[in-house]
């Protein structure tokens, strides 16, 4: 097996073919970089998903409570899905914001922030 990069294709192709080589390496450089970019968002996901189960673990209490006292007829299902709703609702602009902040290399800033305000503490992978 060989290794054939694009500098030893640039070395052994005629002249003719330079600009096929330059094209490749940008589209190799834009490639590398958009990865990059994926990478960092995927750093997030630990926070994201630890501020959802903080937040349905809130939720689902509640529920319980609500259970407890009025037991479990339409209308507490009913509360139910709404509730369930407006936190998913609540949570989609943070969740957002993560993604935003992780795009810009500031994923510690929004886990301090969650630590912070939540006292939720992020595993990190």
């Amino acid at each position: 097996m060989e290794l054939i990069t694009l500098e030893s294709v640039r070395m052994a192709a005629p002249e003719e073919t330079e600009e096929a080589v330059e094209t490749a390496q940008r589209i190799v450089e834009s490639e590398m970089q958009a990865f990059a970019a994926r990478q960092k968002t995927r750093n997030i996901d630990a926070a994201i998903v630890a501020l959802r189960g903080h937040t349905m673990s809130v939720l689902d209490t509640e529920l319980e409570k609500v259970r407890n006292q009025f037991g479990c007829g339409a209308a507490a299902e009913q509360l139910e899905l709404a509730m369930r709703r407006m936190v998913k609702s609540l949570l989609h602009t943070p969740t957002i914001r993560a993604k935003q902040m992780a795009a810009q290399g500031r994923t510690d800033e929004y886990v301090a922030g969650l630590e912070a305000l939540y006292g939720i503490e992020v595993e990190e992978d």
